[in-house]
């Protein structure tokens, strides 16, 4: 299961953005790389950890949750 970090201010605030249709763009970090992925793309679930500031160049996480493809939201 992969983990992207999606800026925003709280999984609600994703949600909403999600249901106005608007494309969610997460970053998965592995050593060495970033690598962007639509959220609404994904097709399997995923971990999300919604950020809104970096901390020693590493997005500080503030809130966790799960990518339900199924739903078309994050729980």
């Amino acid at each position: 299961m992969i983990t992207l970090y999606v800026l925003g201010t709280s999984k609600a605030q994703i949600n909403r953005r999600l249901a106005a249709g608007e494309s969610i763009v997460g970053t998965e970090h592995r050593m060495l790389q970033t690598i962007r992925h639509v959220l609404n793309d994904e097709t399997e679930e995923c971990v999300v950890k919604v950020f809104e500031k970096y901390v020693d160049g590493t997005p500080y996480a503030k809130a966790y949750g799960t990518w339900k493809p199924a739903k078309q939201r994050v729980v």
